[in-house]
């Protein structure tokens, strides 16, 4: 996932170079309803995903957040 979607096509397509299975979708934190949006459709193909793992960088929280009770969360710092 990524907000971004020629960025998201040509990591996509580095990966198919590669032989690797892939699957994208476009999402942005700053837009809650598209993650929503692609974890439901990503259930609806695949299933309740066992790992998430969300890299977003250095930031800070802007407000509190919400988090589904459908996934468990692990944070590393």
């Amino acid at each position: 996932m990524a907000r971004n979607e020629e960025h998201l096509a040509a990591y996509e397509a580095e990966f198919k170079e590669k032989w690797i299975e892939v699957y994208t979708k476009v999402a942005g934190a700053s837009k809650p309803y598209t993650v929503t949006k692609a974890f439901d459709e990503l259930k609806a193909q695949f299933g309740t995903p066992d790992v998430l793992f969300y890299n977003v960088g250095i930031t800070g929280l802007d407000a509190e957040m919400k988090v589904s009770k459908d996934f468990d969360l692990i944070s590393y710092v």
